[in-house]
């Protein structure tokens, strides 16, 4: 299993879902544990990945596989 180092800034985030066509909510709340203080960034980034056409959900299986 490789593992992958955590993502800490929105420019590995837009990497991140560059790569994999997709981010999910939780690598989203790796770099903002705490959405409600910055929903204009938060409406900024998702605006990107909306452009960028990354997808963003929930969860993955690879996610569900861990629980």
């Amino acid at each position: 299993m490789v593992k992958q180092k955590p993502i800490k800034t929105v420019k590995d985030l837009i990497k991140e879902g560059k790569e994999n066509g997709f981010l999910t909510q939780g690598d989203i709340l790796g770099v903002y544990p705490k959405p409600e203080n910055h929903l204009g960034e938060l409406d900024e980034l998702y605006g990107k990945l909306l452009k960028l056409r990354i997808d963003v959900f929930e969860t993955t299986s690879k996610d569900d596989e861990k629980e």
